[in-house]
């Protein structure tokens, strides 16, 4: 008796490689090294001890920018590669924590002096403009007061702790 043997090609699809994570224009930038034999890239993520759900998809490049991220959340992202046959790979390295620094006002990366004095120049303001130090976790109220300033301050205190900071 001789068994028939099918072979598919293009059943083992490498994984994404070199994923990052960085801030840009109010989200979360991923970037990653490009596949040869990617029709499309799925996006997941995930929080704390959950499981990941799917972001988003890509089919223009190495790159997706998360708009949905909360500020102050933590979040975890992988992504992988579909092929021209539907064929996905597994989930690349996990990109470690990433914590959305709302405090960083001037966009430096780091929660410091500077930031005290942009939260103090709006402190109160006329609500003619929406104030970028309007930063409490719920959600802000158009006004930079005190828990806007506890916010920062909170943010300001923990610059040493285990989140990465960009």
């Amino acid at each position: 008796n001789i068994a028939e043997i099918q072979v598919f090609r293009g059943l083992h699809v490498a994984s994404v490689t070199g994923l990052t994570v960085g801030m840009e224009g109010g989200g979360l930038r991923l970037s990653w090294n490009a596949s040869d034999n990617a029709a499309v890239y799925r996006i997941y993520r995930r929080v704390a001890e959950s499981d990941y759900l799917l972001l988003g998809l890509c089919d223009g490049g190495a790159a997706y920018l998360d708009r949905t991220a909360r500020p102050g959340t933590e979040y975890f992202y992988t992504v992988t590669v579909v092929d021209s046959e539907s064929n996905e790979s597994g989930y690349c390295r996990e990109q470690s924590r990433v914590r959305v620094l709302t405090a960083d006002l001037d966009g430096n990366h780091v929660v410091d002096g500077r930031d005290f004095s942009i939260l103090s120049r709006q402190w109160l303001a006329d609500g003619s403009m929406t104030p970028s130090a309007d930063i409490a976790r719920d959600g802000g109220d158009g006004w930079v007061d005190t828990s806007d300033f506890n916010a920062l301050t909170e943010q300001w205190l923990s610059a040493n702790s285990e989140y990465q900071q960009f």
